[in-house]
């Protein structure tokens, strides 16, 4: 089944990474309950047809820049988050920090690039870092 397609031309995101969509919260906001190398979130589905249960390589946007971050304990990479309260928490480890205001910062294996707002206290290479989004996009990628 075509559940859409990502070909890496938007706004900012990540590699691509592998998801199972365990849970279908709202078909018609297209929100997901998925499971990853790095915990259980949700987000939404931003393939072309309707979301299904399975297996998918994804790419993950973030479209609003980061008003805030927070240093965290080091290692402790994850992706969490629960539909009931709107938020999807993201830890991972600053790997770079670009003139245009994007960050780049890993989880796990994965590279997630995010922006963020002028006002954010840029913070060391190799600093673990914690923020908090409540729109998660999901876009699935098919080669």
């Amino acid at each position: 089944m075509d559940c859409g397609q990502y070909n890496g031309a938007g706004s900012i995101g990540v590699e691509i990474m592998q998801i199972r969509i365990e849970e279908i919260f709202n078909r018609e906001l297209k929100t997901v309950g998925f499971d990853g190398p790095a915990g259980r979130a949700w987000g939404h589905w931003r393939g072309d047809g309707d979301p299904q249960l399975g297996t998918y390589d994804v790419e993950f946007d973030i479209p609003d820049p980061l008003a805030s971050w927070s240093v965290s304990e080091a290692g402790k990479h994850i992706t969490v988050g629960k539909y009931s309260t709107n938020t999807v928490t993201i830890r991972g480890t600053i790997q770079a920090f670009d003139d245009d205001q994007v960050v780049t910062i890993r989880v796990l294996d994965d590279i997630i690039l995010v922006e963020v707002a002028a006002t954010i206290t840029p913070l060391p290479i190799g600093t673990s870092v914690e923020f908090t989004t409540s729109d998660l996009q999901i876009y699935p990628y098919f080669m």
